[in-house]
């Protein structure tokens, strides 16, 4: 409704937490490199019963002064959104694994590097393999080797604290990334994935 609206305050405090921080980041790059920023985004909304809605937001600013004033067009765009999330899974996502590909890690990546920008700390990326994969995959077959792909793979997000990312690059090659972490905190993290 409009009161709801209104109470609201800003388009940025209707968006979902995932969304709010890709459009952030990406606006805070094109920023900082120069490069034009753009002027439509595709998102979701959170209504305040909770559900999500996507959404195409197009978004034009106006400079009077100091004051900027934004102007945002939001349309619903659902049937299109669940076609788009559909391609967009099978992209960014290793189908053996189910983890992230390499495709979605670099952006997950790129995400952590323009947050520690605007919030210095410091993060962690290990890289790692399954050792004796070959092994398995000329003795017993590949079909065993997928097995233990999925099963390490399951194993590997069951180590990860909320907002870590595992990957998987290819082959027997992982990568977990640590968005944030206290360096302290490090060798602990690195045994319980070894582990």
């Amino acid at each position: 409704s409009v009161e709801e609206l209104l109470e609201l305050g800003s388009i940025r405090s209707m968006l979902h937490p995932d969304d709010e921080g890709t459009i952030a980041a990406t606006v805070e790059e094109r920023r900082r490199d120069g490069g034009p920023i753009p002027e439509r985004f595709l998102a979701r909304v959170l209504r305040p019963d909770g559900t999500v809605v996507p959404v195409e937001l197009w978004v034009k600013a106006e400079v009077r002064g100091d004051e900027i004033r934004t102007y945002t067009l939001i349309h619903e765009v659902g049937e299109l959104w669940a076609l788009r999330e559909g391609l967009t899974r099978m992209a960014l996502t290793d189908p053996l694994t189910q983890l992230p590909n390499r495709l979605a890690m670099e952006e997950h990546l790129r995400m952590a590097i323009a947050r520690l920008e605007r919030h210095p700390g410091q993060g962690g990326l290990l890289f790692l393999d399954v050792d004796g994969l070959k092994l398995v995959n000329d003795t017993v077959g590949h079909a065993a080797g997928d097995t233990v792909l999925r099963a390490f793979a399951d194993r590997l997000s069951a180590t990860l604290r909320p907002g870590d990312t595992a990957a998987r690059l290819g082959g027997d090659e992982f990568v977990v990334l640590f968005p944030e972490i206290d360096p302290g905190d490090l060798d602990a993290l690195v045994e319980r994935v070894r582990r």
